[in-house]
This record gives C-alpha cells, structure tokens and sequence, in this order.
C-alpha cells in the first residue's frame, strides 16, 4: 500500500522528532563528570558537608549527656559527666554552635567543684543553668 506524499513526509518527521536512546558509553566515570566541576563549588559542597557531619555529631553527643543526666542519681559519677560535657563542649566548638560557649562555661564550673560537692544534684544545676554570667 502506497502512501500519499503529504503522509509520507509527516512519517518521516516524526520519526525525526522521536528521541533516540544511545546506549551509555562504558568509558563514562565519575571522576569524568567530576573533572568539569568547578572546583570553588566543589570546595563549597565539601564544606557544607564537613559542617553538617559536625553538627549532626554535636547533637548525637549532646542528646547522650541530657540522657545521662536524666537518668538520675542511679549510677551517676561526676568523672564521666566531666568527661561527656567534654565531649560535647569540643564537639559544639567544633561544630561552631551558639551553646559552645555555654557549655564551656559550665565545664569549667563543674571542673572547678570538689567532688564531695559534685552530686548529681548540683551538676544539673549548673547543666541546666542559662545564666550568661557564671
């Protein structure tokens, strides 16, 4: 069966209008795709990156001193208080988050505690205080 002229090239531009799949050339690697990246953003994404891991690392420790702390007086030792508001205090630091110098300030009142007067009690007090002047 013949078709018209005018069907005849309607069937051949649509054929030409249709996308054609190209299979992906196995040569194609990341460090590829990455080559022609501007470096200046890539340094950008690291960075943000880097900044994240901190802050996500800052919080996983913090939520662990608040969990100790509510805990209670059951098994509480003002050492490893001392030791996890450390943590916590290098990792905010670190992280550049506003409660860094908070938690500093704290540390170095706790530290400076005798540790007869270290109860449970009076670490959450100083934990929990939001005063600005120590």
């Amino acid at each position: 069966m013949k078709m018209a002229d005018g069907e005849e090239e309607r069937e051949r531009m649509a054929a030409m209008a249709r996308p054609v799949r190209q299979p992906m050339d196995a040569g194609f690697t990341f460090d590829m795709l990455m080559s022609s990246v501007d470096p200046m953003a890539e340094s950008m994404i690291e960075k943000f990156i880097r900044e994240r891991e901190a802050k996500l690392q800052y919080e996983q420790k913090f939520t662990e001193l608040v969990s100790y702390v509510e805990r209670g007086r059951e098994g509480f030792s003002a050492e490893e208080f001392v030791q996890k508001l450390r943590e916590v205090a290098a990792k905010a630091a670190e992280a550049g988050h506003d409660d860094a110098p908070r938690h500093q300030r704290n540390l170095s009142r706790i530290e400076k505690l005798s540790e007869k007067s270290a109860t449970w009690e009076t670490v959450r007090l100083i934990f929990y205080d939001t005063e600005e002047d120590s």
